[in-house]
């Protein structure tokens, strides 16, 4: 054993030895092996083939990146490369070699990280592709997860409370020993805009497969679902996000050109009072400003380019550029309030908004859950149509009469 693994090994008995917390590792696993007299027909999605030879294609079925700013993707027979230049760091890039169990570990690949896939065990360390783990068929290789009360998704819950899906605390460094407990080949990492947030290079340096996920600073909604296509890389289902996107995408691209034709233009505020002194609102090249426009709105930041998730500025600043908006919509579930007196009583100042005072008031969190989840942050990233369809009932509901939202909810 070499001396990082002991190193490894003496962190995460030192851990569970400090922590009192219990994890019972799953049983021991093995591949399984298909037979192959030429080249597959379709990808292995669960299991390796029994025999290796250089001119098969072990990827017939292969998919692209048609609206991401950040991905990339190429095939090599055996193995295919993933390249990931985050738009808030691009001087950082990151690369995944995924090569397919039964095939030679690639070379020439110094700095990347090297995965076999099909991936069997996996951590997702964030709630976004809660519902596609489960479009895609994967839940059953999803071992653990940061923390259950984030998830909506039924079968998620479920594994849960089984016991099968377990509640790593993988969120913060002290913690992510555990994900190393059950002999995961992937953890699926929340990517910061800050570098020194970042775990990925130090899980690395250890061996570990992360894989960071940085969907929020994606410029539009469909380069934002993408991310369900990079996650099914990882595990060969490519045909299958395939048909899901390819699906979402015609609707999504079919309701952008209803809501085209609407003649009036309603101003949008997004974001929350982040403290008393400060407001936080996506950017205007980021994806969720993007949905406001192709709803037929405008967004209240609209000279900002910067694609950052979260840009803040001084309240009053806020207060004085949302003066024209008539509708704001809070991603963050405007702190759990159910009615606009909730909310106002709760914190006075927002009072001021234009919005709350003499407009409409929403918020990203229909159909939360008793506890702290809620179907926007796990189950809204494969269903930008949805989303879309949500912000156009919003802003020209006559354009979707009787629409129901499945995101937004509206504060009276």
């Amino acid at each position: 054993m070499s001396s990082t693994n002991n190193i490894w090994s003496f962190v995460v008995i030192a851990f569970f030895l400090s922590s009192c917390t219990q994890v019972e590792a799953p049983p021991s696993r093995h591949r399984l092996y298909t037979t192959l007299q030429r080249p597959p027909e379709h990808n292995l999605n669960r299991s390796c083939p029994d025999r290796y030879d250089d001119q098969w294609d072990y990827f017939p079925e292969k998919l692209d990146f048609r609206h991401s700013t950040q991905l990339h993707v190429s095939y090599h027979r055996s193995y295919k490369v993933v390249d990931f230049v985050p738009t808030i760091n691009r001087n950082l890039p990151l690369r995944y070699v995924l090569y397919q169990c039964g095939s030679p570990r690639p070379t020439g690949f110094d700095g990347a990280t090297l995965i076999q896939v099909p991936v069997q065990r996996a951590v997702l360390n964030s709630p976004s592709l809660g519902s596609s783990a489960a479009a895609l068929g994967v839940i059953d290789r999803i071992y653990g997860v940061n923390d259950l009360d984030q998830f909506t998704n039924e079968e998620i819950v479920r594994a849960g409370n089984e016991g099968r899906i377990l509640a790593l605390g993988t969120r913060g460094p002290s913690s992510i020993e555990l994900a190393t407990t059950i002999d995961t080949d992937a953890v699926f990492l929340f990517y910061s805009a800050n570098p020194a947030y970042n775990l990925h290079p130090a899980l690395c340096r250890l061996g570990v497969g992360a894989v960071a996920l940085a969907e929020l600073f994606e410029s539009n909604p469909l380069g934002h679902a993408e991310w369900m296509k990079f996650f099914a890389l990882f595990f060969n289902e490519e045909a299958r996000a395939n048909a899901l996107f390819d699906g979402m995408e015609k609707r999504y691209i079919a309701l952008r050109e209803l809501a085209s034709h609407t003649p009036e233009t309603q101003s949008v505020m997004l974001g929350y009072a982040w403290e008393r002194d400060a407001w936080t609102a996506a950017g205007g090249g980021n994806f969720l400003p993007q949905f406001v426009r192709d709803a037929g709105g405008r967004y209240f930041l609209e000279k900002d380019t910067r694609p950052s998730a979260n840009v803040r500025m001084p309240f009053e600043k806020a207060m004085y550029i949302s003066s024209q908006s008539a509708v704001w919509i809070c991603g963050n579930g405007i702190n759990r309030v159910r009615t606009k007196r909730d909310l106002i009583r709760k914190t006075p100042m927002l009072d001021e908004l234009f919005p709350v005072h003499r407009g409409r008031v929403f918020a990203l969190d229909s159909n939360r859950s008793t506890g702290e989840a809620m179907p926007w942050l796990d189950s809204s990233l494969d269903k930008p149509d949805v989303v879309l369809a949500d912000f156009i009932s919003v802003l020209h509901p006559a354009i979707l009469p009787g629409y129901k939202p499945s995101f937004i909810r509206e504060l009276r």
